[in-house]
């Protein structure tokens, strides 16, 4: 049962950020709304950028 609640911790924090960011952007009247709204927007971007470009896969990509 612990395999399953590892697995679906990050992605559910991801999209419950991604759900704050987007209801702030859409009510928000600037200030504190706009930052909030492109904090959480940015953190799936930036998350999809560290695992897909900038972390390193273990991958030895030279052909040996």
């Amino acid at each position: 049962m612990r395999g399953r609640v590892d697995i679906w911790v990050w992605p559910t924090v991801l999209g419950v950020l991604t759900a704050i960011g987007l209801m702030s952007a859409l009510f928000s009247e600037g200030g504190f709304g706009d930052v909030l709204a492109a904090v959480c927007l940015a953190s799936p971007v930036a998350v999809g950028l560290w695992f897909g470009w900038f972390r390193d896969s273990g991958v030895d990509r030279r052909g040996r």
